[in-house]
């Protein structure tokens, strides 16, 4: 990792909503650092994440926003999840992104994911 790229790292770390001090430093360390990033931020923060809240997502999505090339890596990340742990709070915010469509479809069809969660993937569909 590039010392910009472990900026970015522990920034993603933290980072609670997307702003543009964190997507001037993915434009100046290019998609792979930034990958390299995203995914170093996700597993450093594994043992706090409780797959119930979207600002635990929010590293995937604001890399995503800026690469969209790094966004299989991202569904990657999210399919290493325990899906009983999954909260229907991330769904909303999980929907609306593209990328994650595939994923949470395939999610919905999965017993070990918690009926409320799937009720919100669900309920995702009559909202379009």
């Amino acid at each position: 990792m590039t010392p910009d790229s472990r900026k970015l790292r522990d920034a993603l770390k933290v980072a609670n909503n997307g702003h543009e001090s964190l997507v001037e430093l993915m434009r100046k360390i290019g998609p792979s650092q930034t990958e390299l990033a995203m995914t170093k931020a996700w597993q450093s923060n594994s043992a706090t994440r409780t797959w119930k809240s979207s600002k635990e997502i929010v590293m995937l999505i604001e890399c995503c926003k800026v690469y969209t090339e790094i966004r299989n890596k991202a569904v990657s990340l999210l399919d290493q999840a325990l899906l009983k742990l999954i909260g229907p709070g991330l769904i909303p915010t999980l929907g609306a992104q593209p990328w994650a469509q595939q994923l949470l479809e395939r999610w919905k069809d999965l017993n070990e994911l918690p009926k409320t969660t799937r009720n919100a993937i669900v309920n995702l569909g009559s909202r379009r």
